[in-house]
């Protein structure tokens, strides 16, 4: 069997009605030459924000089974959307929108406490004063759930305007009031009666899009307001150059004319009767808005740009606010403003309970003292939080992570004796966040899934779809790889400096040290030795043994004056490539940012060879018998609008050369060859298909258009089978439906004798990558948009039982009918692998097949 080892994600978009493509739209191009991701971010107006992917392709048919499972184990928390403190501090909430949940932990401990199911999608939440209850604004249902905190149970869910986004409760605990993004209202709901009793008009509000394009993770957030008192709405128009106060029980819409881009609000600790508004982009503005005579008192200029945050401390002498990669200090008497504090990227800025520091929210988590004008401590540098909370009461903040993890940090914000308390997931484990990718023991009998974002793997029975078992692995894990003798998996992880190494008997851990950013793991073909390139603190290879759980050799250095491996872009932001020969005497790295290969004998423990490839040579695989290297060259010469090509590489030592070019599709990325070496598939990603190299001629003689964006492909050499899966998702921000999420997807069998599709298995889910057994018995697949594990089940059927209830009936007539009236490729049956045509010959051959019974 070989086995591709990247994934790709399914997603385009549209924004603001521009179309964009999926690579463009998920920021994966340009490439990254040192592996470190950032979230791509989009602020716009509520309305016209739409991310959209292409159309399905409905499939069914064929003898592949697939069976959905939930590798997770209740209760979950997945896309952490906000989190309170309860009143006197002793719990911290947390709103989980893809779980449609809060969870509580306590304070102190960090131990969970329980699991409050809700209604709907929260994607913010807010606790009363009063401790009684927590409210919720449920964008994709257009509702909000009220909770009562004392039993733990949703007791009412309100119908409120068009993406509810935002809620906050009133000081005086009687009356919660959700802003509702696209409807541009204020839903004001009474918590004695547990009713919408006004709508006011008058929002404006933006919103923030973060996504990772390595684990299909999208965070949605909207502009802010405040309730400085019981009675009033502060609210920044950021894109109407206005500031709005707006009486709760009247509606009465006090407007203020300001500078552009109204953006953070911050009130002072304790009350006060002035608010301070910061105006985000290149405005420099700090608005400060007099509460009680609804009046703009004054206005401070900053001397470089503002992002939004901000916050004061108690008696609102000083405002600190954040600036790119870092947040300055400002006098709100004199307006004398500070230096850069070099915080790294800031989301939030909260003072704490005794109102002497500001807790930053983001990665670094900076403690700010306001006397000082001091970073006092970093309390985070873990991961990259989005959004967090501070303690009513005590010295403590928590903060999330939502796109590179789903993962909890708690902190003391006690000055310079303040620091990290706790990190761990954002729901109870265990967990099963972001699958990304799978493997398949060689004899069908296993298959484990790893949760990118929960640091796990969880092992299934493939015959039963029972969990053998689960074992922890390294922070953000990339690809793992069953031995051949199947008595272990090897992950690699990106953000941990070791390789996890699981027993698949006793699923003991073990953690053999390296150093950062390993993606790809290869295995010796006498299962005692581990491969592993890494892209970070220098470019190299270590080589581990598998029993010992150790290093040998030390990390073998690769060109890296550019980066040399790195992010290649596709989708799901793939590494450089890397392979081990099959006779396990050579391993290859694919220096993308140096234009070339580095051949390295496994004996020697050597680079002998760095042959320049070409522009930004992604991927290698090697010939049966380890003679050649194929290589693929995604940039070969853009700008002429030369097609990319595959480089074929003798493998020599010292001699190794490039023999010839290929000239195949665009982007290509995974090469598989057959057993017998005569054809080389290509997975041309550009181009939305498989390409079909003739070996002896070097040439692409043809290609199979695939219905979806392609995944990944695996082969079985036993079963003369090619499997691509291929798929789309697609999430909607914006008009006209608000928020939607969605997904379609495939598993495409091709026969690698006629290079023909001869199966089409809907498996309704995006996957991200593909694992197969040596006899295509089973095929393993990480649905990760959704955090599901699809197995298909290969085992000899019906082929004839087209609507794959395990049976043959007149339903399987109709459903066949569909196909062919839909012209689905999937219904070209005549002649075998179908001629493009649509005829009573392919009817005849259905009923071939139907008559051929089980």
């Amino acid at each position: 069997m070989v086995r591709a080892r990247d994934v790709v994600a399914a997603c385009g978009c549209v924004v603001a009605g521009a179309s964009l493509a999926a690579g463009q739209a998920f920021g994966l191009e340009p490439t990254s030459a040192t592996g470190e991701l950032a979230s791509p971010r989009m602020v716009l107006p509520a309305p016209q924000l739409e991310l959209n992917a292409g159309a399905p392709w409905e499939t069914r048919g064929g003898p592949g089974v697939p069976t959905v499972y939930q590798p997770g184990v209740p209760a979950e928390g997945d896309a952490p959307s906000a989190s309170r403190f309860t009143p006197d501090g002793s719990q911290i909430i947390v709103a989980h929108r893809d779980t449609k949940n809060l969870i509580v932990y306590d304070a102190n401990t960090r131990a969970f406490v329980r699991e409050i199911v809700l209604s709907g999608s929260p994607l913010d939440l807010d606790v009363s004063a009063n401790g009684m209850y927590a409210v919720t604004a449920n964008g994709i249902e257009d509702t909000a759930s009220i909770v009562n905190l004392a039993t733990g149970v949703e007791v009412a869910t309100v119908a409120v305007g068009d993406t509810p986004g935002i809620v906050r409760i009133t000081p005086d605990s009687t009356k919660a009031v959700v802003g509702n993004a696209l409807s541009a209202d204020f839903s004001i709901i009474d918590l004695a009666s547990k009713t919408e009793v006004n709508r006011w008009s008058g929002g404006d509000f933006s919103v923030t899009l973060s996504f990772a394009p390595e684990n299909s993770t999208v965070e949605i957030r909207y502009g802010t307001f405040e309730l400085p008192d019981s009675n009033t709405i502060l609210h920044p128009r950021r894109f109407s150059s206005q500031i709005a106060l707006i009486d709760i029980d009247t509606g009465t819409d006090t407007t203020l004319a300001s500078a552009a881009n109204p953006a953070g609000v911050a009130l002072i600790p304790g009350g006060g009767t002035k608010a301070y508004i910061s105006h985000a982009s290149n405005t420099r503005t700090i608005s400060v808005v007099d509460l009680t005579t609804k009046t703009i008192s004054q206005t401070w200029s900053t001397t470089t740009d503002l992002t939004g945050p901000i916050a004061v401390e108690m008696g609102g002498a000083s405002a600190v606010v954040a600036v790119q990669n870092a947040v300055r200090f400002v006098n709100m008497t004199t307006g004398a403003e500070s230096t850069n504090r070099n915080t790294a990227s800031v989301n939030q800025i909260y003072t704490t309970a005794d109102g002497f520091y500001a807790i930053c929210i983001g990665f670094n988590g900076s403690l700010l003292q306001y006397a000082t004008q001091a970073i006092v401590k970093n309390t985070n540098t873990l991961v990259s939080a989005s959004h967090g909370s501070v303690s009513p009461v005590d010295q403590r903040a928590a903060m999330f992570s939502t796109t590179f993890g789903e993962d909890m940090v708690v902190v003391s914000t006690d000055g310079p004796s303040g620091g990290l308390e706790s990190f761990t997931l954002s729901g109870p484990e265990p967990e099963v966040d972001k699958p990304r990718t799978v493997a398949v023991s060689p004899d069908g009998s296993k298959a484990a899934v790893v949760g990118i974002l929960s640091d796990s793997v969880t092992v299934y029975n493939t015959a039963t779809g029972a969990v053998l078992g689960r074992a922890k692995t390294g922070m953000r894990p990339a690809e793992a790889q069953f031995t051949p003798d199947g008595s272990k998996i090897v992950v690699a992880n990106l953000d941990d400096a070791f390789l996890t190494i699981v027993d698949t008997t006793t699923f003991a851990v073990t953690n053999a040290p390296i150093s950062r950013r390993g993606g790809i793991v290869e295995i010796s073909p006498d299962s005692q030795t581990a491969y592993v390139p890494v892209i970070a603190d220098g470019d190299g290879v270590w080589r581990v043994n598998l029993n010992t759980g150790t290093s040998f050799g030390g990390k073998l250095l690769t060109p890296s004056a550019s980066g040399g491996m790195g992010g290649v872009g596709y989708l799901y932001q793939q590494n450089s490539g890397a392979a081990l020969s099959p006779d396990g005497q050579t391993f290859v790295t694919a220096n993308s940012f140096e234009n070339s290969i580095s051949i390295i004998n496994t004996a020697t423990w050597s680079v002998v060879a760095n042959v320049p490839t070409g522009s930004f040579p992604t991927y290698v695989a090697f010939s049966p018998d380890s003679s050649k290297i194929y290589v693929s060259i995604k940039n070969f010469n853009t700008t002429s609008g030369a097609s990319d090509r595959v480089s074929v590489v003798s493998n020599a030592g010292a001699a190794s050369a490039v023999l010839s070019n290929i000239t195949v599709g665009d982007q290509p990325w995974v090469l598989i060859p057959t057993a017998d070496g005569q054809k080389l598939y290509v997975l041309n990603y550009g181009s939305q298909n498989i390409g079909v190299v003739n070996l002896n001629t070097n040439t692409q003689v043809s290609t199979i258009p695939m219905p979806n964006l392609i995944s990944d492909m695996a082969y079985s050499a036993s079963a003369n089978c090619l499997v691509v899966n291929t798929g789309n998702s697609t999430v909607t921000v914006g008009n006209p439906v608000g928020i939607a999420f969605a997904q379609d997807g495939e598993l495409n069998v091709i026969d690698t004798t006629t290079d023909t599709v001869t199966e089409i298995i809907d498996v309704d889910h995006v996957s991200s990558d593909v694992a197969i057994d040596d006899d295509l018995t089973v095929a393993a697949l990480p649905g990760i948009f959704s955090d599901e594990f699809i197995l298909v089940d290969f085992t000899p059927g019906c082929a004839g039982d087209w609507d794959n209830s395990g049976g043959l009936n007149s339903s399987d007539f109709l459903a066949y009918l569909n196909d062919y009236s839909a012209q689905n490729p999937v219904a070209d049956l005549a002649p075998p692998g179908g001629d493009g045509l649509f005829n009573s010959s392919d009817f005849l051959a259905f009923l071939n097949l139907y008559a051929a019974g089980c």
